[in-house]
């Protein structure tokens, strides 16, 4: 018996006779047949043959690992290891071994990569993907290539640019990658834009200049954009051409000139046009007998010019007149009007009222009469005589009260309050009669005045002390009632202190020397008197609130015998400097002096011991 086992375009055949094997190889399909055959007939075979199922020539199927193919087997039987030929589903053939696919051969799927997206496909053999075909970039980047490269600009964007003696705009293409060609809009000073570009202007834009041709002159204009001048628009022609359509033609007679004319029964004159153009039409001045002019026609007379005939109509009669051409009669003028109408304008109308009779009338809230007219057309204006309840009477009208007649209501102005009282007729409040001043005024001759505050350097207020020759306290206010301390001086103390109120200060007037013996006809004794006073040191420096010709601030000056100052005290505002000659005083203020007061300023003075000091006080007047 023999059979043949196919590998691909190979073939490995075998015979088997009854007690041993016979190869054959490299057989044709005409011996397999006869192989075949044999085959058939394997039932002939001797019970005692063995067939040998694996041989070291002989080649078998096998199924392995996830795949299949042949196997050769060893010199004792033993198959040797499956040669893989193909792989069950789901595999690939690879190096002779079945692995499992990667992916689903020829399919595709999304893929990233360094700043853009695309796809990739898996091989044919399942073993594996492609590389990444990208198709879109990450904003801020542009496809160039098959890969993402940074934007040169953004997608889509305007840049400003200049080229060619102009400006204008350049777009960023829509992939960012570069910006296209700088497409002008405007050019530079001398130049023009045509068909995308800046030439070099042919003239000044708009510029005029003077031009001559065809028998006249004119201008010819620059066009806007400087390419060149226009045609030459001709404004004046020469002698015997005139202008006509831009054109100078010659002309058909004299400008302006007239010659006389006839026609349609009457003549008149027509006149050359200013141009020279030709003659206008006949104006007809004057017409035959029996015919009047009529818009400037010549028409057959209708009545006899200016005759006069009488008329009746629309209840009332009168006259019309033939008019002066004879054209026809004018429209009748009625001059009177039957029983019960009355002329009005030219035309009879129906009485409104009885003529110059009265009635009574309402309006406006109030009430009186109104008269109709002597024609009897109309009823004149209703005149008011009284007014309802609320209103008054002013000017031949009512208005409303502006309050209750009579009533007081409370007011307030010039820094006041007090009443105003309404009239009679309740048209009006009269005057505020003021009862009453606001803070800080008060009531002067019938008006509310400022209260003027407090001025700094005021002097109020003293206390006067006696000293003896020691200049010891003999006598001050507590044990003289007439010169107790007045305010704001609140104090005068032995030790010839003085006390004021709070933003006073005190100060001293000039002192004086006297004979206290009660013999001064014979005997000396020193005695001195002196007083304290409080001058303000807080308040307003506002001229303003000062009155003039009063005494403000100051100071003490004492002198030697020779007049030389030895000392100043107490300076008070507005003194501002008492070592001055004169005294200075703040602006608006004049220093003026006391009476000087001459002193034995001698220790132990008497008649024969005598030291001559002066003292003077100095005070700053308000001018």
């Amino acid at each position: 018996m023999g059979f043949c086992l196919f590998r691909h375009k190979s073939a490995f055949c075998f015979g088997l006779l009854l007690s041993s094997v016979l190869l054959f190889q490299g057989c044709t399909k005409t011996k397999f047949a006869s192989i075949d055959k044999g085959v058939a007939n394997l039932s002939s075979v001797a019970p005692t043959a063995v067939l040998n199922l694996c041989s070291p020539t002989q080649a078998q199927s096998c199924v392995a690992n996830n795949g299949s193919g042949y196997q050769f087997c060893e010199a004792n039987g033993t198959p040797k290891n499956c040669i893989l030929e193909s792989c069950n589903a789901g595999f690939s053939l690879s190096n002779g071994q079945c692995i499992p696919l990667s992916c689903a051969a020829n399919s595709q799927t999304t893929c990233t990569t360094i700043n853009g997206s695309g796809t990739k496909k898996c091989n044919s053999s399942g073993t594996g993907y492609e590389s990444c075909v990208i198709n879109a970039c990450n904003a801020g980047f542009n496809l160039q290539n098959g890969a993402c490269v940074s934007n040169a600009c953004t997608p889509n964007s305007n840049m400003s640019c200049q080229i060619n003696h102009g400006s204008g705009n350049k777009v960023c293409n829509i992939t960012g990658s570069a910006y296209g060609t700088c497409v002008l809009s405007s050019c530079d000073t001398g130049y023009n834009f045509q068909n995308g570009t800046c030439v070099a202007n042919a003239c000044t834009p708009n510029a005029v200049i003077g031009c001559v041709e065809n028998n006249g002159s004119g201008n010819a204009t620059c066009n806007s954009q400087g390419t060149g001048y226009g045609s030459c628009q001709l404004n004046a022609c020469s002698s015997g051409f005139h202008l006509q359509n831009g054109l100078c033609v010659v002309n058909a007679c004299s400008p302006n000139s007239t010659t006389g004319c006839q026609r349609d029964n009457g003549s008149g004159s027509k006149t050359c046009d200013a141009t020279g153009t030709g003659y206008g039409a006949c104006t007809l001045s004057s017409c035959n007998a029996g015919f009047n002019l009529q818009n400037g026609a010549c028409a057959a007379n209708v009545c006899s010019p200016n005759s006069q005939i009488g008329c009746a109509e629309n209840n009332g009669t009168g006259i019309k007149s033939c008019n002066a051409q004879g054209t026809g009669f004018g429209a009748c003028q009625l001059n009177a009007c039957g029983a019960g109408f009355n002329l009005q304008n030219g035309v009879c109308v129906v009485n409104a009222c009885a003529p110059n009779s009265a009635a009574a009338c309402q309006r406006d809230n109030g009430s009186g009469s109104k008269i109709c007219n002597g024609q009897g057309t109309s009823y004149g204006a209703c005149t008011l005589n009284a007014c309802s309840l609320g209103f008054n009477l002013q000017n031949g009208a009512c208005v409303a009260n502006l309050c209750s007649p009579n009533s007081q209501a409370t007011c307030s102005e010039n820094n006041g309050t007090g009443l105003k009282t309404c009239n009679a007729q309740g048209t009006n409040f009269g005057s505020c009669q003021i009862n009453a001043c606001n803070t800080g005024f008060k009531f002067q001759n019938g008006v509310c005045v400022i209260i003027p505050p407090p001025v700094k350097g005021q002097i109020l207020g003293s206390c006067l002390f006696q000293f003896n020759e020691s200049f010891q306290v003999t006598a001050y206010p507590a044990a003289d009632p007439g010169s107790a301390p007045k305010w704001p001086m609140l104090s005068c103390e032995m030790n010839a202190s003085a006390t004021c109120a709070a933003g006073f200060e005190p100060m001293s007037d000039t002192p004086v020397q006297m004979n206290c013996s009660s013999n001064p006809s014979y005997f000396w004794q020193n005695c001195y008197w002196g007083r304290k006073r409080c001058t303000r040191v807080s308040g307003s420096t506002e001229l303003q609130y000062y009155t003039a010709g009063q005494h403000y601030g100051g100071c003490l000056v004492s002198y030697d015998a020779g007049y030389n100052i030895t000392g100043i005290t107490d300076t008070k505002w507005p003194m501002v400097n008492c070592a001055t000659s004169p005294a200075t005083c703040a602006p608006g203020f004049k220093s003026v002096k006391t009476a000087p007061v001459q002193m034995n300023c001698a220790t132990g003075a008497s008649k024969s011991n005598v030291q001559n000091c002066y003292y003077n006080s100095m005070r700053c007047v308000k001018q």
